[in-house]
């Protein structure tokens, strides 16, 4: 999908779209909670923003997985996704940079949603290009295929709404929602540059993979490195990670959690990246959110990957 934002960037910081679309789903307030959506000018006028913005917010809400619709009698009722109840109760301001790089694989790994966004993580291998660049490839990915009709101008708002959401400059105070991830910098004016991911959290890593498996191959434990490194959706390409970076906090989770989570086997250059439990992501998630948030012990955080734990299994 394209044009999905109305033209709207996401907008963090003080405005806070997400976290105040968290509140509001969950508020038991009049008009708030699922039926929150139904009205875009109530809405508009409890949060304080115009109408395509409240339209805007809604698809952002669920294009990064914080949000699902359900139809009742012909009507949109909005609820947090698991994935969304579990942000709301642990890091509802969204200040956790593990957060923001959930929401970033999330909206980035949705092919069908953000197209856009898919696109560039996975599918444009440019490092150092300029918005015109991001046009002409982006282009030439919709050409035969059902996007083809997609004008030009469609492409132009999401490719400025993308830019919005991570690009930074080392001289500007006023962060992107996602510009903490260091991803994407503009290196000097209209010019840009994508770069490894920075501070990516072990156990972050560990979710995506998690879930990556789960999608992929939802009977099995393992997943090769080159496949995690190379193939669309996965953290190389979303988190930018090399090889040996990748294998550095592989490493450092096997040691960490005492082999309890994950492994890594090395056989005849074929390294696989294994599972000693079908852990759940969120569980994983939970772990991250208990070490960071909770200050839980090493203890408390392993019974997460207990073979008997209540939410260790799919």
């Amino acid at each position: 999908m394209f044009g999905f934002h109305q033209t709207f960037a996401l907008r963090g910081g003080n405005e806070d779209w997400l976290g105040k679309g968290i509140r509001k789903l969950t508020s038991t307030e009049p008009d708030t909670g699922p039926v929150f959506f139904q009205n875009p000018e109530r809405a508009a006028e409890i949060l304080g923003i115009g109408v395509n913005k409240i339209k805007s917010l809604k698809e952002w809400l669920r294009f990064t997985g914080l949000t699902e619709v359900k139809k009742k009698t012909g009507k949109a009722y909005h609820y947090l996704t698991p994935l969304g109840s579990l942000i709301a109760r642990y890091d509802e301001d969204l200040e956790e940079i593990g957060t923001l790089w959930v929401l970033h694989y999330q909206l980035c790994s949705n092919a069908d949603g953000a197209t856009t966004w898919y696109w560039f993580w996975n599918e444009f291998v440019s490092t150092e290009f300029t918005r015109e660049d991001m046009l002409q490839g982006l282009l030439a990915y919709t050409r035969g295929t059902r996007h083809e009709d997609i004008s030009a101008n469609t492409l132009k708002d999401d490719i400025s709404a993308l830019l919005a959401t991570y690009a930074y400059q080392e001289s500007v105070d006023s962060i992107p929602v996602f510009g903490d991830l260091r991803l994407l910098q503009e290196t000097r004016k209209g010019v840009f540059r994508k770069q490894p991911g920075k501070r990516v959290p072990p156990l972050i890593l560990a979710y995506v993979i998690a879930d990556e498996r789960l999608q992929r191959f939802p009977n099995g434990l393992d997943m090769s490195l080159s496949m995690l490194l190379r193939d669309p959706g996965g953290p190389g390409k979303l988190m930018q990670l090399e090889q040996t970076m990748m294998i550095e906090l592989l490493d450092g989770l096997k040691s960490k959690y005492e082999g309890k989570l994950l492994g890594v086997t090395r056989t005849a250059g074929l390294d696989n990246v294994f599972f000693h439990a079908p852990i759940a992501p969120l569980a994983i998630l939970t772990a991250y959110y208990w070490e960071e948030v909770e200050d839980k012990s090493l203890n408390e955080i392993l019974t997460l990957f207990d073979s008997d734990s209540s939410i260790c299994h799919v």
